[in-house]
């Protein structure tokens, strides 16, 4: 029974748990079996639909790497040029500070070992194998090497030589995107394998529900380097599950680390749990000026605008929201649902006040929006006809009337309303005003609608022109 247990579950240093049953695998130091049950795994684990699961397997599968290192023979040192730059690679890698430190990346491929023609690729071999191990690299490490060795230019000759997920995943994102705890944020800031640890614990925190947290932050607690946004989360665990009032301390926090979009988010989350919408709405206004995650940021925003009735403003910035996805069906759906749900609080709003103001043009616009984003697109086109067309400009009525033409599939009439919105928007200059620039932003979206509607009235050879 004993060893049954042995076979599933080990313990190892720090108190992290190896879990072999992420693996599907029996204990091993064999390093070959274990890389073949990850690349197995990996076949089902797709990282982009399922996170939690592949972020899982990786850390399960580096935690296998390391005990089979564990139990390897101690290897006779290498006094080699090659040998000695590798180990000022892992020495450089295991001190924090030096890791984070572009001058030190900078002189160790300046080394005579690294610059040598024939010896340059054995060079970058030796790095990316030991990344394959220990690769939380900053960003902009990872930039300054990506210009050195041309990483991203070379794509099909890496996949050749290293697994893909690793080329992805590690090398190319490690290029593109930022790191989610900022390593000169982590203090004392010397030991890197901690600080590596950490990052995983840390993130392992972040998947795991409150009641289950404790045994995590007891993980991180054992590590001798700490860091804000970890002090930051445990004190939200404490306020959730002792139910102790530590939020000034997370205000402190965030106050020490001033321009930081991380923790001005985790105290607006707090804010908006507290329904102080407007001190939510604050924070989040604080975020979208530093953070790199600005859909999280503007969705909270929405929310706490929403909260306050302020619907107008939580609409535009989901329209914000809806030009960042891009593609994003499904975002889109989602957005648009929400747009509905907060278009009905305005509809009843502003049906309202036109009873006693039945000719004011501007509500007779806003509703008209309204009915149409809600799909209500007979009401849309009634109320759109009451509309006078001196009181709107070029961009508000054509935009207007060519959306209602194409709610009843009239593209023959919204053509001609969005070959004016196309000129208007070609000759509109930027006069510092954020309206201005985002009309001016929308050109490209009315150009492709232009196309969509010399192709639907038979214009095939204009609209290929168009697109």
């Amino acid at each position: 029974m004993a060893k049954a247990c042995r076979s599933i579950v080990l313990r190892i240093s720090r108190g992290k748990i190896m879990d072999w049953k992420v693996l599907g695998i029996e204990e091993t130091k064999d390093k070959a079996a274990i890389t073949a049950a990850y690349r197995e795994k990996l076949k089902s684990v797709n990282p982009e639909d399922r996170p939690d699961e592949f972020m899982a397997l990786r850390e399960n599968y580096e935690e296998a790497l390391r005990l089979a290192d564990a139990e390897e023979r101690p290897v006779i040192d290498d006094n080699s040029p090659l040998g000695l730059w590798k180990k000022e690679l892992k020495d450089i890698y295991e001190d924090l500070s030096r890791r984070t430190s572009l001058p030190e990346w900078e002189k160790l491929l300046s080394e005579d070992v690294c610059v040598a023609i024939d010896s340059r690729a054995d060079c970058e071999k030796a790095m990316l194998e030991y990344f394959m191990t220990y690769f939380y690299v900053p960003q902009h490490i990872w930039i300054y090497l990506d210009s050195e060795f041309s990483f991203l230019d070379r794509l099909g000759e890496l996949y050749e030589t290293y697994p893909k997920d690793f080329v992805d995943y590690i090398i190319v994102n490690g290029v593109k995107l930022k790191e989610r705890l900022p390593y000169d944020l982590f203090y004392p800031g010397k030991n890197g394998l901690d600080a590596d640890e950490y990052v995983k614990l840390f993130n392992k925190a972040c998947r795991t529900p409150w009641e289950e947290m404790g045994s995590v932050f007891e993980e991180l607690d054992n590590l001798s380097e700490s860091h804000p946004y970890g002090d930051t989360l445990k004190l939200r665990f404490r306020m959730h599950v002792e139910n102790i009032d530590l939020f000034e301390e997370m205000k402190r926090i965030s106050e020490e680390h001033p321009g930081n979009g991380y923790l001005c988010m985790e105290i607006a989350e707090e804010y908006y749990g507290k329904e102080e919408w407007s001190l939510c709405e604050e924070y989040c206004r604080k975020a979208l000026e530093c953070t790199d995650d600005k859909m999280h940021a503007k969705r909270l925003l929405s929310y706490s605008l929403a909260k306050q009735e302020r619907f107008v403003d939580a609409i535009k910035i989901l329209h914000e929201m809806m030009g960042d996805v891009g593609g994003d069906r499904k975002q889109l759906y989602e957005l648009a649902d929400l747009r509905k749900e907060w278009n009905e609080a305005l509809i009843a709003k502003y049906e309202k006040e036109l009873e006693e103001r039945p000719d004011d043009d501007q509500l007779l616009l806003d509703l008209s929006w309204c009915y149409l984003q809600n799909d209500r697109n007979d009401d849309c086109a009634e109320l759109a006809a009451r509309i006078k067309e001196s009181a709107l400009d070029v961009f508000d009525d054509n935009n207007l009337m060519s959306q209602v033409y194409l709610s009843q599939r009239n593209a023959a009439d919204a053509l001609p309303c969005i070959e004016k919105l196309v000129e208007h928007l070609k000759n509109l200059k930027p006069d510092g005003t954020e309206e201005t620039d985002r009309r001016i932003a929308r050109l490209q979206e009315m150009m492709t609608r232009r196309a969509a509607c010399l192709y639907e009235t038979g214009k095939e050879t204009e609209a290929l022109e168009a697109y």
